[in-house]
């Protein structure tokens, strides 16, 4: 029977490439005086802003495991100064030969490691991978979608974990078994006050008269059981929906193509998703080839980042305002009521060509910025912001973010 499907990890086995309880060496590496983490600590009121980098490293794109095809990335922020991305490899998003792929910043390098496979069910559709460290008990969990042939309407999902930080797993475990809809994860996963661990999950229905939703799957116990059953008549509004608790305990949620006037549709449920209401947000709405996210920052604020085409508008250091387009960040020190937005591009670098998905060139001005991406948000124990595109890596801080660009005339002089 086809929900009989066995799943099976490529790493079955661990215990030859680490100690399972001994991880002290690999904090050691890191905190080592022959390695400058990478996570450098920069004082959090002066702005911090690193030109992107590219993360995607394969040995051969047009060859399986890896294909040309790079998408849907999750990231990770590890104590020992670790980031891990994870994504998943494919000619086509529906296909059987998708892998399951990685990749690890170290602390104290500067340059992403070639991708190695995780994960890799044979003749299996498999996407939306998605990472949460559990600072509780440091460990790391890690959520995919597994379908029982090709597409993602019939996926199940599948949890690993890790206890050494990414360097082995356990074996695979199916927490949602029936092949079926809303099993395909978000990384925007969070734990919330009460530690319950929210797992959003795209729900590709018209249930309602929407055309597209996301639901929430939840674990009190932090990731050890699930809510089997749960379907509440109602969902975020729009698919790959990002997730943030608000200081009153209510789910604030943004998802894709679901409108109002050109906006990206709000939600927001006081019930932990069993009831939702609706309206208009401040972002410009979020379009095919695009995710955006939301993080609630260790400085207390709440961080948007999404791409647009329609355009923003941006105040400048000298109160002027413009509309930008391409990748944007927001914050807001209000818990929703009110955001102030800057573009994310370097004030210093106008006119370069930097790769975005799939390798596709574009040119990163200080009025517009990268035009396409699914992205993925951490940060870290320093206070560095890092978020994924579907090709680079960009790291800032808050004060950066809150820091309003330079005066607009002054940009436009230098053009001359």
């Amino acid at each position: 029977a086809i929900n009989n499907v066995k799943i099976r990890s490529l790493k079955p086995s661990f215990d030859e490439i680490l100690p399972k309880n001994d991880i002290s060496f690999i904090y050691q590496q890191a905190n080592s005086d022959n390695n400058k983490n990478n996570n450098i600590n920069i004082h959090s009121a002066i702005p911090y802003f690193a030109q992107p980098k590219i993360y995607i490293h394969t040995s051969n794109l047009y060859q399986p495991p890896f294909n040309y095809w790079n998408h849907d990335s999750a990231l990770v922020a590890l104590p020992n100064g670790d980031l891990l991305a994870i994504w998943f490899s494919c000619w086509e998003e529906i296909g059987r030969e998708s892998t399951i792929v990685q990749s690890r910043l170290k602390a104290g390098t500067n340059q992403w490691e070639p991708a190695t496979v995780l994960y890799n069910t044979p003749d299996r559709m498999e996407n939306a991978p998605a990472l949460w460290f559990d600072k509780q008990t440091s460990r790391l969990h890690f959520f995919h979608g597994v379908s029982a042939a090709t597409t993602w309407g019939n996926l199940i999902i599948v949890q690993k974990i890790s206890t050494d930080f990414g360097y082995t797993w356990s074996p695979s475990r199916i927490i949602f078994e029936e092949h079926g809809l809303r099993h395909q994860p978000v990384t925007n996963i969070i734990i919330t006050s009460n530690n319950h661990l929210i797992l959003p999950c795209d729900n590709n229905t018209k249930e309602n008269g929407y055309v597209t939703g996301t639901a929430l799957h939840i674990s009190k116990d932090r990731g050890e059981t699930w809510d089997q059953g749960y379907h509440p008549k109602m969902d975020i509004l729009g698919r790959h929906g990002a997730i943030v608790e608000l200081k009153n305990k209510s789910i604030y949620a943004i998802g894709r193509q679901a409108d109002f006037n050109h906006n990206c549709a709000a939600s927001i449920s006081h019930d932990e998703g069993k009831t939702w209401s609706y309206f208009k947000s401040p972002f410009p709405r979020t379009v095919s080839r695009q995710r955006h996210v939301l993080l609630r920052l260790n400085e207390g604020a709440i961080l948007w980042a999404g791409l647009t085409n329609d355009g923003i508008e941006i105040t400048d250091q000298c109160g002027k305002t413009m509309i930008m387009y391409g990748l944007y960040v927001g914050y807001s020190e209000d818990e929703t009521l009110t955001w102030q937005f800057r573009l994310l591009t370097d004030d210093n670098t106008d006119g370069k060509i930097f790769q975005t998905m799939n390798g596709e060139m574009f040119v990163m001005h200080w009025n517009s910025s990268e035009p396409v991406g699914y992205l993925s948000i951490q940060q870290d124990q320093h206070g560095i912001i890092h978020m994924l595109s579907s090709r680079l890596h960009y790291s800032f801080n808050y004060a950066w973010v809150k820091q309003r660009p330079p005066c607009f005339h002054q940009q436009i002089i230098k053009m001359k």
